[in-house]
């Protein structure tokens, strides 16, 4: 478990710890600042102490290595720019930091600079320095100035390939650009040993349906693979396959704090029906991904076919019970219109419990 502080819409608030951490919030300024919070944290990005964000360890108090881990930023605003040559890109910078490393002793750049100094020779534009003098008492002087990196990227153009098929950047699907923007981010000599942490902000804004599908198999590699993926989202598709990688923020908390633990022996306990808790959790996921996302401020769960697009609509008692009594354990409100039938157990354990 993390503990954030200093989130101006979430005081010490508390994150769990996984390799996928998904976290859904009512409030969209608190996802960005739970994720610029972690990822200023771990690239020790100077900010003004009051607004300094703290990520520590909920078990010790203490505070995470911040040379544990190194993170990488993806927003959901239009990626196409980062994966050009734009003189404030990370690309630009990347190129010219090999460059300022290669110009001093790389013999084709010593060579450059050298054939431009004997280009501008005196004879050469002894005929122009006459023109200029002609009415004047000054005379104009010329004189070379040596190539530099950034001259050199000016002249690059960036040109993308498939199976040996050029690509304009347009034809480029945004799931591909996003793994062109991570490539570009993983550079082995400053990440080291370092554990990476992949940082995504409603990456869902930015793909298809399909791509969506497709970042969350590779989002699922990564973490695999020993690193972190933390995202804010609303797409049932990116939201954690198990209950210990969704975050479910409201009002500034973490509603399932500390409840995942005994929520499995809650259910067992109170379910009307012997079931094991695998069906259970399978079944309790399926329904946060397909209904609660989208009602999430307030849950109002209906049997009766009234097509109203607030509500939730569930045939199944079982699947009502599932979802009010995770609701209810975790705080999130909720409201009931239903027709209940006594012959079902879990409709009777609705109407006696629930119904309010």
């Amino acid at each position: 478990m993390y503990i954030l502080e200093n989130i101006l819409q979430a005081p010490n608030l508390k994150i769990k710890k996984s390799n996928y951490i998904s976290i859904v919030t009512d409030n969209i300024q608190t996802s960005r600042e739970i994720l610029i919070g972690f990822y200023n944290y771990f690239s020790e990005k100077k900010a003004p102490l009051e607004q300094k964000i703290l990520v520590l360890d909920y078990l010790t108090g203490e505070k995470e290595q911040i040379s544990s881990k190194y993170p990488i930023y993806i927003g959901s605003s239009e990626i196409d720019s980062e994966v050009e040559l734009g003189s404030k890109t990370f690309l630009y910078s990347r190129i010219l930091g090999y460059f300022k490393e290669k110009f001093p002793i790389e013999p084709v750049f010593l060579t450059l600079n050298s054939l431009m100094e004997n280009f501008f020779l005196e004879d050469v534009f002894e005929n122009f320095k006459k023109e200029f003098s002609l009415y004047s008492k000054y005379s104009i002087e010329f004189e070379s100035n040596p190539f530099t990196p950034s001259d050199l990227i000016k002249k690059l153009d960036i040109k993308y390939s498939l199976n040996n098929e050029s690509k304009n950047l347009n034809e480029i699907s945004n799931y591909e650009k996003i793994k062109l923007k991570l490539s570009m981010y993983e550079i082995k000599e400053v990440i080291g040993n370092r554990e990476k942490i992949y940082i995504f902000n409603y990456p869902e804004s930015l793909l298809t349906s399909f791509e969506i599908k497709q970042l969350k198999k590779f989002l699922e590699e990564l973490a695999t693979n020993g690193d972190v993926v933390l995202l804010a989202t609303n797409s049932k598709f990116l939201l954690g396959n198990n209950l210990d990688s969704v975050n479910f923020v409201q009002n500034g908390k973490l509603l399932n704090f500390d409840k995942d633990d005994i929520l499995k022996e809650k259910y067992l306990e109170n379910y009307p029906k012997l079931k094991e808790w695998s069906f259970i959790e399978k079944r309790l996921l399926y329904l946060i991904k397909n209904y609660i996302l989208e009602h999430f401020e307030e849950v109002k769960i209906t049997n009766k076919l009234k097509n109203e697009i607030d509500e939730i609509y569930l045939k199944s008692y079982e699947d009502i019970f599932i979802i009010i009594f995770y609701l209810k354990e975790i705080g999130i409100l909720y409201s009931l219109d239903l027709v209940y039938d006594e012959h079902c157990v879990f409709s009777n354990y609705i109407n006696k419990n629930f119904n309010r």
